[in-house]
């Protein structure tokens, strides 16, 4: 049996990165919106378990289209990389969790427009790190959230919150350009 990738030391230190938690911003487009999409590493050609666990290129959209912004409050939302699936047979899913204060007319909107959509989500951290949710056959979806609330009682805290999952096999950082998807296409 051949293996997949030799393996390497994994350190414990994290050599003077940063290691904090959170989400910084999520860019949002649908999956129709996208013309091209970053690929898996050859695995003739990533000779390191680095290489293996990132993807290969660039996402592009469509003419004329261009991803939207959600920035989150502080210390809301999250972003998590689950196993899913049973021995032998293992896989992952990718999940965000998209909260916001308050229930606006747009989050309301945001709500009513991804409901049965099929996205894309550029997920960002703290750190600067880059999840793509989505690739050129499956689209992330939205899966049950906490949904808006007023709360109870005056002291409780109106909120939104919405989640969306996909399902990959193998997940990877994003590696590629994202201030490019700002801009409506040309």
């Amino acid at each position: 049996m051949q293996d997949c990738v030799t393996l390497q030391d994994l350190d414990t230190s994290i050599n003077c990165k940063d290691n904090t938690g959170g989400i910084l911003k999520i860019l949002a487009m649908y999956h129709s919106d996208v013309s091209a999409w970053p690929t898996e590493p050859v695995q003739a050609e990533a000779t390191t378990l680095a290489a293996m666990g990132s993807l290969v290129g660039d996402l592009i959209l469509k003419t004329g289209k261009k991803a939207s912004v959600i920035v989150l409050p502080l210390n809301k939302g999250s972003f998590a990389i689950t196993e899913v699936g049973e021995t032998g047979g293992m896989s992952h899913q990718m999940e965000v969790t998209i909260s916001q204060n308050g229930i606006s007319p747009e989050v309301l909107g945001f709500m009513g427009a991804t409901k049965n959509a099929k996205m894309v989500f550029v997920v960002i951290d703290t750190n600067g790190q880059a999840y793509l949710m989505g690739d050129k056959d499956v689209a992330a979806i939205r899966d049950k959230g906490d949904g808006a609330t007023t709360g109870s009682a005056r002291t409780d805290l109106r909120s939104s919150g919405l989640k969306f999952i996909y399902p990959v096999n193998n997940p990877r950082v994003y590696v590629g350009e994202t201030d490019g998807l700002l801009t409506a296409a040309l």
